[in-house]
């Protein structure tokens, strides 16, 4: 058993000497993580049930663009990415799934763009929700694109275009980056493209090896006890999964409101950290009163522990003239991050205690030993124990929580202003999705209504955190975005 924790350790630790010199492998068509998410159940053994994870961007607006400028604008942008072309098919040969070319033309008059109308901005969200159990089955045995287009006319407020994307083609920030495409300023002039890469020129940094041998010695047994022995604490918003079976019930979007992004930094300038420290600590905070409001048994228990799952995005390679860079990729993979929801006394108090816990998972290079360890998982021993270990891990956790940034400025979509965002995911245990936009910054819950009793609660204790947090560090912005 030593033995073979340490040849992991090695190949980790050349892994992370890799990316911390710039040094890469060659390129792959599919990557790992996209090749698990082709598959029937994703991420997850069969015999859970579990539909293949499926991501929803929307974009509102006050009223949606004429149909065929729409049409015009997806054909025109979707052409250069092949994954929008293409579908998924199991390549007996390699015994892998791949992308393959979709059969015959797209449909954007029917079936790959779809109209939708609804009386108010609930509507929205119930017709979103309505999608998440999607299998895709049907739409590979058909051989078709695995994206679609959603076009919805709100008759009583904003409308929305929905992009629903099966999650083996891209990842959150390949949405944004895709979207980033379809912009323009209010002149028609294209925006510049969120940030998401980093050089292709190779680092002269060296990590020193004593260094990283011991961070990644310690990354490595806390991704493997997280996955087989650690368990958060069963409370009563977590996940019941009873022999690993999805549960199977109806999962809710709840929003919360609209928050200044300029007040959020304040708060992070204040205490000397990131925009995703305090949310990762308001998290936390939310958390803690929504169970106490629920008078939680486990609320005053001195090893309460309570875990979110964090998708973890490698920077991305900038494109240069000879190596285009596709937009659409999955270069991720999930982290594991304790949330601060013991009896800590202030709001201050546990973003700083979020704020230590992530300078250390930044520090042992944890991303890059996931990423290697599942890679190595899935090559040698194939995809059912992989998805049997991602299956214990995930369902150990209690959250996921994803903060993808956007724009600075509000974009135009075939001259119609865009005046909000939203990321959605639904996923396996409740997922909390937030989005910058223009200065504001908007989010999400995406929980099953039977386990989070009351789940509007969650949106506000989300704003109490912050406005405690802006009270006790001097912040004077208001907390909600002010129109």
């Amino acid at each position: 058993m030593i033995p073979l924790l340490l040849l992991l350790t090695l190949l980790a630790s050349i892994v992370f000497w890799l990316h911390q010199t710039g040094t890469r492998t060659q390129p792959r068509r599919m990557s790992v993580f996209s090749e698990i998410l082709a598959h029937e159940t994703g991420s997850f053994p069969k015999k859970t049930e579990c539909p293949p994870t499926t991501i929803h961007g929307a974009i509102f607006l006050e009223k949606l663009p004429p149909l065929e400028s729409l049409i015009a604008l997806f054909q025109e942008k979707i052409k250069s990415e092949e994954r929008f072309m293409s579908t998924i098919a199991y390549d007996f040969r390699r015994s892998k799934y791949d992308f393959v070319p979709a059969k015959g033309d797209i449909d954007f008059h029917g079936h790959h763009v779809i109209q939708a109308t609804v009386s108010d901005e609930d509507g929205i969200r119930a017709y979103v929700e309505s999608t998440f159990h999607r299998t895709w089955k049907k739409e590979i045995a058909e051989g078709r694109p695995l994206w679609y287009f959603h076009l919805i006319e709100n008759t009583g407020g904003l409308s929305a275009i929905v992009l629903e994307l099966h999650h083996a083609i891209g990842d959150g920030m390949s949405l944004v980056l895709f979207f980033s495409t379809l912009y323009t300023d209010k002149d028609g002039q294209n925006l510049p493209t969120p940030k998401a890469t980093k050089s292709i020129s190779k680092s002269k940094t060296r990590v020193n090896p004593y260094y990283a041998a011991a961070v990644i010695v310690r990354a490595f047994f806390k991704i493997v006890l997280g996955s087989v022995i650690m368990e958060d604490t069963q409370t009563l918003i977590k996940t019941p999964h009873k022999g690993y079976v999805y549960d199977r019930g109806v999962r809710k979007i709840i929003q919360f409101p609209p928050m200044s992004l300029e007040a959020v930094k304040d708060i992070k300038n204040a205490l000397g950290c990131s925009v995703n420290d305090i949310m990762t600590s308001v998290l936390g905070g939310a958390l803690r009163r929504y169970l106490r409001h629920r008078n939680d048994p486990f609320i005053h228990y001195p090893l309460l522990q309570i875990r979110a799952l964090m998708p973890y995005g490698f920077p991305r390679r900038a494109a240069s003239p000879d190596q285009p860079q596709p937009i659409l990729k999955n270069g991720w993979t999930l982290i594991s991050v304790p949330l601060s929801v013991r009896a800590t006394p202030t709001a201050t108090a546990r973003a700083k205690e979020t704020q230590a816990t992530m300078d250390m998972i930044k520090l042992s290079g944890e991303p890059y030993i996931a990423s290697t360890l599942q890679d190595l998982v899935y090559n040698v021993a194939g995809y059912d124990v992989a998805a049997q270990i991602q299956a214990d891990f995930v369902f150990r956790h209690t959250m996921t929580f994803t903060n993808v940034p956007a724009f600075d400025k509000n974009p135009y979509i075939c001259g119609e202003r865009i005046l909000h965002v939203q990321p959605y995911v639904c996923n396996a245990v409740p997922q909390m999705s937030i989005m910058s936009c223009a200065g504001g910054l908007y989010g999400n819950f995406v929980v099953n209504p039977e386990t989070f009793v009351e789940a509007e609660l969650l949106g506000q204790f989300v704003v109490k955190e912050l406005e405690e947090l802006a009270k006790e560090n001097g912040v004077t912005t208001p907390i909600l975005l002010q129109v």
